[in-house]
């Protein structure tokens, strides 16, 4: 037998999955016109500012980066459970730009104030586009925090984790606050 060279066999022009098919037998393939097996989306995550002083807030954002795609990631989900001493903060003023997914429902924030876990479900990113979520977290005892998510998976695959770093500097001002008389 001799060897194909991917798109051709006998002096004729085939696509790849057809010269394969010649070589093993029958193999179907189905592809929507024009449109390539699509990656999975980008994701990565940013905490900004990414120092603050004791107590202080930053914003966690999480971007979910589609726009080289041009299918729709439908299904997105993920779940971040933050490192010791960092928790939600209260308000934790929690939003998203993604959409909801193909079957009309979501997209799902949950981030509750004073927590430690932060999730997205029901979420969709249209073909060629961003959308992020944003949630903001404190922490009250200086040092290095590593925060690592889980999978972020969707239709198009799993994406993998995202990773970043908050540093908690004890020589900045915090700031909490307290209300008198409790009641």
């Amino acid at each position: 037998m001799s060897r194909m060279h991917g798109s051709e066999r006998k002096g004729h022009r085939v696509g790849r999955f057809a010269a394969v098919a010649a070589m093993i037998g029958t193999v179907v393939v189905t592809v929507a016109p024009g449109v390539a097996n699509a990656a999975p989306p980008l994701f990565t995550k940013v905490f900004a500012p990414s120092t603050i002083g004791p107590g202080s807030t930053t914003t966690l954002t999480f971007t979910i980066d589609n726009s080289a795609e041009a299918v729709i990631a439908d299904e997105l989900a993920f779940s971040d459970t933050l490192p010791a001493g960092v928790t939600i903060a209260t308000p934790a003023i929690a939003s998203t730009s993604c959409s909801a997914d193909v079957g009309g429902s979501g997209p799902d924030v949950s981030a509750p104030d004073g927590g430690g876990t932060i999730t997205l479900a029901n979420a969709s990113v249209p073909a060629g586009a961003v959308c992020t979520v944003s949630v903001d977290v404190t922490a009250s005892t200086g040092g290095t925090y590593v925060n690592t998510s889980g999978t972020l998976t969707s239709s198009e695959g799993a994406s993998g984790t995202a990773t970043d770093d908050l540093t908690v500097a004890t020589d900045r001002p915090g700031f909490s606050k307290d209300f008198s008389p409790d009641p």
